[in-house]
């Protein structure tokens, strides 16, 4: 079963968010309760709650089966014209449309930080570094490991509390 773990599990955040809030949950609490208060606080908690949920229900699924949860969801009824004669669920459809935010903000994310990289090295456009990023971040997907990117953030990590003690001292 642990075979079945590539990354679309670590990708969906299941097993790195134990509490499952992230930045979404926190943009819309603030923003929703700056609008109407307390009065959709139900909203909030209910979808905190119900994220976590599905996502355990899919990782399960996917690590049981050992196939992608769109497999799945492909199997609904309602079938629709597709590329090359194909017919797809209507679900996958839906998906698409639901992912394309995601995707806007990802796009953001990375031009953020290739902003921050052109901070420390001037000489360097941000384009760049948003490119270099996204080739990175492209080529572990594709790959499905993370052993490198595992080993390299152990590294630094030790070195930050390396230099963070020595400092202390």
């Amino acid at each position: 079963m642990a075979d079945n773990f590539g990354s679309d599990a670590e990708i969906s955040g299941t097993w790195n968010d134990p509490c499952g809030v992230g930045s979404g949950e926190i943009i819309l609490t603030t923003s929703l309760g700056s609008i109407v208060g307390f009065t959709m606080l139900w909203f909030v908690l209910a979808s905190c709650w119900s994220k976590n949920i599905v996502q355990a229900e899919l990782a399960r699924f996917s690590a049981s089966s050992g196939e992608p949860f769109l497999h799945a969801f492909n199997r609904l009824p309602g079938k629709l014209p597709a590329f090359r004669g194909k017919k797809v669920s209507w679900y996958i459809y839906f998906w698409l449309l639901w992912i394309t935010p995601g995707q806007l903000i990802g796009g953001g994310i990375y031009g953020r930080a290739g902003q921050a990289i052109h901070s420390v090295f001037p000489f360097l456009g941000s384009q760049y570094g948003t490119f270099v990023l996204a080739g990175m971040a492209c080529v572990i997907v594709l790959t499905g490991t993370y052993r490198f990117l595992e080993k390299l953030m152990t590294c630094l990590v030790v070195t930050f509390i390396t230099i963070a003690c020595a400092v202390l001292l």
